[in-house]
């Protein structure tokens, strides 16, 4: 009999790591305007240290303020993946705290994504090993279930499904599947040029090239006066 909402599934495609860690030093904001600029992961989600945050997900979904799954996860995970935890943004209960987390590093787990709360915060925030949390909390998590691992999950407006690439940076965390990887590393690299180029032209010449600016406020008929001049003046 199918226990509809508490399944695990052990099998995800992931993609080879080579092609991952081409995007370790490419910054968030980049990989997001490549993607028409929809592809951050909630701003609530913070990260504890300076970490930087890149691997396959491994997707948790649990009941708010319940950990047993994530258990499950970081005993199962693959060298690499990148553990995310659909919490619901529930900030008042902590998922994990140090112990998972120390265990978590051990299994050579490349990260934590945890949409709810943390413990053991000013711990977790001496480590070199991203963790991003909603929030802190001193109350423990419960241990009944139910949950699913290793299906899709919503973040937000965000839909992760495993083996999706994840890239996290203080600006933020970024999603992609490993089919747009090739397009993304390829776009990111001309984003990068262009972006230098500009901070060239700011440091040397003081300027930046801003036509089209002006061009739009042409086209939308924005209004342009010397001065303001309202009420009696």
């Amino acid at each position: 009999m199918s226990n509809i909402g508490y399944k695990i599934y052990k099998q995800i495609d992931r993609l080879e790591k080579k092609k991952i860690e081409r995007f370790k030093d490419i910054p968030t904001t980049v990989i997001g305007d490549c993607m028409n600029r929809t592809a951050a992961l909630p701003s609530t989600l913070k990260p504890l240290n300076n970490s930087k945050l890149i691997g396959s997900a491994y997707t948790v979904d649990v009941t708010a303020g319940d950990n047993t799954l994530i258990y499950y996860a970081i005993d199962n995970a693959k060298p690499g993946d990148v553990i995310i935890v659909a919490g619901h943004g529930y900030s008042e209960r902590a998922l994990c705290g140090e112990i998972m987390v120390s265990l978590a590093i051990k299994r050579e787990i490349n990260g934590l994504v945890v949409h709810g709360a943390i413990r053991d915060k000013e711990e977790l925030s001496k480590l070199n090993f991203p963790v991003y949390a909603v929030s802190s909390s001193s109350n423990g998590p419960f241990k009944n279930g139910p949950g699913t691992i290793n299906a899709p999950i919503a973040i937000g407006d965000r839909v992760i499904y495993p083996g999706d690439i994840i890239v996290g940076d203080q600006s933020g965390i970024i999603t992609f599947h490993p089919s747009e990887a090739d397009y993304l590393h390829e776009a990111a690299q001309k984003v990068i040029e262009k972006e230098n180029q500009m901070m060239k032209s700011i440091k040397e010449d003081s300027c930046l090239e801003l036509a089209w600016m002006y061009e739009k406020l042409k086209i939308d008929k924005c209004e342009i006066q010397e001065k303001f001049r309202g009420g009696l003046f």
